[in-house]
C-alpha cells in the first residue's frame, strides 16, 4: 500500500461519486415543459414530479404511493395547504406569483421538516426547474495552470500508471446506464497509451 494516497494498486474502491440511472421527470397534467427526461405517464424507477397546483391532491397520492419520486415541484399552489407530510425526506419545490401563498406553504413545508425552495413567479425560471427536478450526478474539476508546481501538467500526472483525470471520466462514465460514449470521444489526450 502506498503511504502517499493511502490505496493499494489492487484496491476495488468504488469512485467518489456515482451517478445512477438518469432520472424521469413525470409531468402531471397539462404542463407543457421542454425539459429532458419528461414524461406524461406514470415512469419506472427513481424520479422528479412537476405539477400544477390544481391537480397536488393527485400528486401527493402519487408521492405517497411512490417511494422513488424524489421530488415534487408545484407550478400556481392552490388556495389551501393540503397535508403535504408525505414529502417528508424529498424536496419540494414552489412556484407562485402571490407571496403569501408562498410564505403560507413553506412555514407548513418547513414545520415538517421538508427541503423547500420557492419562485415567486407567475411562470418558473427554467433553468430553476430543471435544477430542482433533474439533480446533478457529478462534477469534474480541472485544475489551473500549474504556476506553483514547475514542470509537467499536474493534471496529467499519472497515478496507477493513467492520467488522473481519465481514470475519473473512466470511472464515472462506468456508473451511467443510460449513455454510452467512446472514452476517445470525450478528451482525446487524457486517453493517449
Amino acid at each position: 500500500m502506498s503511504s502517499k494516497n493511502g490505496h493499494s494498486k489492487e484496491s476495488k474502491a468504488r469512485p467518489i461519486w456515482h451517478a445512477g440511472r438518469a432520472l424521469s421527470v413525470f409531468v402531471m397534467g397539462d404542463l407543457d415543459l421542454a425539459i429532458r427526461g419528461r414524461t406524461y405517464r406514470e415512469p419506472e424507477g427513481p424520479h422528479s414530479m412537476v405539477v400544477r397546483g390544481r391537480d397536488l391532491d393527485a400528486a401527493l397520492q402519487h408521492v405517497t404511493a411512490r417511494e422513488d419520486c424524489l421530488s415534487l415541484a408545484v407550478v400556481g399552489l392552490p388556495e389551501q395547504v393540503p397535508d403535504i407530510s408525505s414529502l417528508v425526506g424529498r424536496r419540494l419545490l414552489l412556484v407562485d406569483g402571490d407571496s403569501a401563498k408562498l410564505r403560507d406553504f413553506a412555514e407548513v413545508a418547513i414545520r415538517a421538516g421538508i427541503e423547500v425552495e420557492w419562485i415567486r413567479s407567475t411562470r418558473p425560471p427554467f433553468e430553476r426547474l430543471a435544477a430542482a427536478l433533474l439533480p446533478v450526478g457529478g462534477i469534474i474539476l480541472a485544475a489551473g495552470k500549474s504556476s506553483r508546481m514547475p514542470g509537467s501538467q499536474k493534471l496529467l500526472l499519472d497515478i496507477d500508471d493513467a492520467p488522473e483525470p481519465s481514470q475519473i471520466v473512466t470511472e464515472g462514465l462506468a456508473q451511467l446506464t443510460d449513455i454510452n460514449v467512446p472514452r476517445d470521444a470525450i478528451c482525446p489526450l487524457l486517453f493517449e497509451a
